[in-house]
């Protein structure tokens, strides 16, 4: 009777385990709207949004995040829960094309010597780089590089930053954050 015990435990935590490994989780989400825009300094400092305006002064990254809905959840054995599944998945039913993407300031400033005229896409700036990986969350996150900073030239005026994307359901999204640059 014993070793029938030992054998049906056995079974029971080879059965708990499967669970465990297998077990998995997916959730949808629908980008709906512009959601959010947040300036952060590369030294941790931020984050800034649209109510407080940054004194730029060294490097940073601006981050978007998409408004975005839960428009379903599967959970296919539901005895384990979200926490411990092993391949949980987050899945856009829209996604942000990430060749639509455009940044851009309001006004003229000076990089390199040369003068850059207001509402200039900055995608060809290699000081100003866009992380290709995040458009696929609903993030989108550019980075400011230090050689930005110490080549750029900016008056002494608030500067409005504008991102804009779109989706692959033609949903046009646009985002703005004012920033004050301190020149070097």
């Amino acid at each position: 009777m014993t070793r029938f015990i030992k054998t049906i435990k056995i079974y029971l935590g080879f059965l708990f385990l499967a669970f465990i490994t297998k077990s998995c989780c997916e959730t949808t989400y629908e980008i709906v709207g512009n959601g959010t825009i947040a300036v952060y300094d590369f030294a941790g400092h931020g984050p800034y949004d649209e109510n407080l305006i940054p004194i730029i002064s060294s490097p940073f990254t601006i981050q978007v995040r998409t408004e975005r809905i839960t428009i379903g959840s599967n959970y296919n054995i539901n005895l384990i829960n979200e926490a411990y599944a092993t391949t949980c998945a987050d899945n856009f039913e829209n996604e942000l094309l990430e060749d639509t993407i455009e940044y851009s300031f309001d006004r003229e400033f000076v990089l390199n010597g040369n003068t850059v005229p207001a509402d200039t896409n900055l995608r060809d700036i290699n000081e100003i780089t866009l992380l290709p990986t995040a458009t696929g969350f609903g993030v989108i996150l550019i980075r400011f590089m230090p050689e930005f900073i110490e080549n750029a030239t900016f008056e002494e005026e608030n500067y409005q930053f504008k991102v804009k994307v779109n989706t692959n359901n033609r949903l046009e999204l646009e985002n703005t954050v004012e920033l004050k640059f301190e020149n070097q």
